[in-house]
Formats: structure tokens, C-alpha cells, sequence
């Protein structure tokens, strides 16, 4: 009987160690199911960034190419402003020898109409 007690005892020492065992191998296949899940989202998520990513160097080439394009325009813009800038002073200094032109012609008719004035005036005694 004894015997028969003991094997008992074992009997039920391993189910409860088995038990056991089987308790701790659930819980590590569901840990590793949970961890499985998680890799998955997190692979997920990676594909995800990576697009994102390449969307973000696809439009900073864009801005890039935009921004050469503005600046061969503002290289263009600035030449022209220098081309039109020599042209106002050509023309600035044309207006002014025009000026000074006229101003002489307008002494000049001055006295030119001084001088037939007093013609004027001598051939009106003389008469």
C-alpha cells in the first residue's frame, strides 16, 4: 500500500509538474504569438516610413529643381536689371545733354529776339 501511495504521490508530483510545464509553455507560445504580432506591425510600420520616405526625397527633389529653376531666373532677372539699368543711365545722360542743348537754344533765341527788338525799334525811327 504504500508502495501504492508513494506511486501515487508521484503520480501526482509529475501531473502538477507536467501541469505546470504545460502552464509555462502556453505562456511562452502566447508571448511568442504576441511578439510575432508585434514584429509584424512594427515590419508594417517600417514599409510604411520607408514610403513615406520616399515620397519626402521624391518632393525635396521637386523643391530642389524649383529652387535652380528660381535661381537661373533671379540670375536672368538681375542681368536684365543691370542691362536696363546701364540703358536708363545712357539715357539719363542723353535727356541731360538734350537739356543742356536746350537751354543754350533757348539763350540763344533770347537774344535773338533782343536783337530783332531793337531792329524792330530801328526800323521803326528810320520810318
Amino acid at each position: 500500500c504504500d508502495e501504492i501511495e508513494t506511486a501515487k504521490k508521484d503520480v501526482e508530483a509529475t501531473m502538477s509538474k507536467l501541469s505546470r510545464l504545460e502552464t509555462g509553455l502556453m505562456e511562452k507560445i502566447e508571448k511568442q504569438k504576441l511578439m510575432k504580432d508585434n514584429l509584424v506591425s512594427l515590419e508594417s510600420e517600417e514599409v510604411k516610413i520607408k514610403n513615406e520616405l520616399e515620397v519626402k526625397r521624391e518632393e525635396c527633389k521637386e523643391v530642389q529643381c524649383e529652387r535652380e529653376r528660381l535661381e537661373k531666373d533671379n540670375r536672368k532677372y538681375e542681368e536684365e536689371n543691370g542691362t536696363l539699368a546701364l540703358g536708363n543711365s545712357k539715357l539719363f545722360e542723353s535727356f541731360s545733354a538734350l537739356q543742356d542743348e536746350l537751354d543754350v537754344k533757348r539763350n540763344q533765341l533770347v537774344g535773338v529776339d533782343s536783337q530783332m527788338a531793337r531792329e524792330a525799334e530801328t526800323t521803326r525811327k528810320k520810318l
